[in-house]
């Protein structure tokens, strides 16, 4: 009999590319209303970041549309955070590989900040529908609730697919060899990727439609 698995995938930068999605965003707002406004806006953000652990467009859009007297803004910024196409921002073959997994098991995407804004993120991506709605969005510390996640996806194998190894450092060390690590090696963490120090790691997100799981060999 096979085992049930459940794969526990990162959206910010294991799926998605948020730095591009960053840069085009700015550029979009400073297009619309110039290089004082998006300096402003984004320090407004940084600010908020820093008080509240995550980040928070919502709130910065709201302070900032305030400071500017023109409650119309706050529509508008919203209708261009809505309108994004962030599926033009996912990582070469994210989909199929989310498609890929699920032929293998059950797909939770996790992330975590601002959960209206993360919404709007993955459905707009096409990754919900995709995971038929298996999204977690805790505000901050996705690895502070996988105990209930555990609960909630209750399966024989676990998978945790991250491109940040500190995080998946921390869940091996909690889980040991409950939930497997998988390090995917791209954008700001490809310089770091060092081999050996988890359950897998390649070097980009669609080398996982090479692998066959469950995993069977020796960490590589």
């Amino acid at each position: 009999m096979k085992p049930k698995i459940t794969f526990f995938v990162d959206f910010d930068n294991t799926l998605i590319d948020n730095d591009k999605v960053k840069v085009q965003i700015q550029s979009t707002i400073s297009k619309e209303y110039g290089r004082k406004f998006i300096n402003r806006f984004l320090a407004i953000n940084q600010k908020l970041r820093e008080e509240k652990g995550y980040v928070d467009f919502s709130s910065t859009i709201d302070q900032i549309a305030k400071e500017e007297n023109k409650p119309e803004l706050k529509d508008k910024l919203h209708y261009l955070f809505h309108n994004f196409k962030f599926k033009d921002s996912l990582f070469s073959k994210a989909g199929t590989v989310i498609k890929y997994l699920g032929t293998f098991g059950q797909v939770v995407v996790i992330t975590e900040g601002d959960r209206h804004y993360q919404e709007i993120k993955i459905k707009s991506s096409g990754i919900w529908n995709l995971v038929d709605g298996n999204v977690e969005i805790p505000i901050f510390d996705k690895v502070s609730h996988l105990s209930e996640f555990l609960k909630k996806y209750p399966s024989d194998v676990y998978y945790f697919i991250e491109d940040k190894p500190e995080v998946l450092k921390e869940i091996r060390d909690l889980y040991k060899d409950k939930i497997k690590t998988i390090h995917v090696c791209q954008g700001h963490y490809s310089p770091i990727c060092q081999m050996g120090i988890f359950d897998l790691t390649v070097k980009s997100l669609k080398d996982l439609l090479k692998i066959n799981f469950p995993l069977k060999s020796a960490p590589s």
